[in-house]
Parts: structure tokens; C-alpha cells; sequence
């Protein structure tokens, strides 16, 4: 059984990260569409789904929302992996009803433990419950524990980019 299916269209990015993931003990299966993504998990259905969200014909977010509506696939988590340049990529995350985002950052010493996390909180969010939220006047509907995993992902990256800040003083 696979661990983690990786969805990047970047060769070289592609191997980065599962070079990263089978460092930390992770079996990964890359797939450079999401497409190809979607016949794999016809027969194969991985512990967790990693995808950029700038993929060729389909997109990450469309993806996500297929696995999402798709009873077999549906308790599959999905990470998205994003730049993260304005709000309005919040909303597009939390509408494709993944399960988390991390930010494609290529760094060891971030990849790694950011993914472990969200493994981890991804594991324990099996309710199916949902809430309304209302962002910019929209009305969403998402878990609970999705919002709680994107918080927990916003603060990652903001505490990223300040050791960062630190580091190059």
C-alpha cells in the first residue's frame, strides 16, 4: 500500500518531495496530473493525498472535490500544496473541501514536520459534521476540524517565516 500520493507536474519538485517523504519513512507514488491521480485511486487508495493546486486541465481545488464527493475516497485526506498569495486562496481551499494546505516549500527542516503534523491532525478528524462559516460575505460549508487544520497550517508558516526572519539577521 501506498502512504502518500504526491500530485506535481514539476519533475524535479516531484522527486524533492519524495525524496523528503521516504526520508522520514514514507512509501510515495507520484502522479503528474490529477487525472492520473484519479485512475490510480480507482484501484489503490493511499493513506493521504499530497497535490499541488497548479496542475495542467484540472486543478488541485477540482480535484480535492471530486475525491471528496467520491464515497470510497472521501476519509482519504488531502493536502493542498500552495504559494499562499492572498485571501482569496483561503476560500478556494476551504471550498474544495480539503483537509489541509501546506505551503510548497522545498526546506527539509519545514516539508517534514509541517506533513507529520498534519498527518497526525488529519487522523483524528473523522467527523462528518459540518458548519457554515461566512468569509467576505460567503456563506461555506466545511468540518470543523478542516478549519482547525488550516489555522494550525496559517500559524506554521507564519512562525516559518519568522525564524526565517531571525536566521537571516
Amino acid at each position: 500500500m501506498v502512504d502518500v500520493l504526491l500530485v506535481e507536474d514539476t519533475s524535479t519538485q516531484a522527486i524533492i518531495m519524495q525524496q523528503m517523504l521516504i526520508s522520514a519513512g514514507q512509501s510515495v507514488q507520484i502522479k503528474k496530473s490529477a487525472e492520473d491521480a484519479l485512475s490510480f485511486l480507482e484501484s489503490e487508495k493511499p493513506s493521504i493525498i499530497l497535490t499541488d493546486i497548479n496542475l495542467p486541465e484540472m486543478d488541485g481545488y477540482e480535484m480535492s472535490r471530486k475525491i471528496k464527493a467520491d464515497p470510497s475516497l472521501k476519509d482519504v485526506p488531502v493536502v493542498l500544496l500552495v504559494a499562499l498569495k492572498n485571501r482569496d486562496e483561503i476560500v478556494e481551499i476551504i471550498e474544495s473541501n480539503a483537509d489541509s494546505f501546506m505551503l510548497k516549500l522545498l526546506r527539509k527542516d519545514y516539508f517534514i514536520p509541517t506533513f507529520q503534523e498534519i498527518l497526525k491532525n488529519t487522523r483524528d478528524s473523522a467527523n462528518p459534521v459540518t458548519a457554515a462559516i461566512k468569509i467576505e460575505g460567503k456563506e461555506i460549508y466545511c468540518r470543523p476540524q478542516n478549519i482547525l487544520n488550516m489555522l494550525l497550517s496559517c500559524v506554521d508558516i507564519v512562525v516559518n517565516q519568522q525564524r526565517q526572519t531571525v536566521d537571516s539577521k
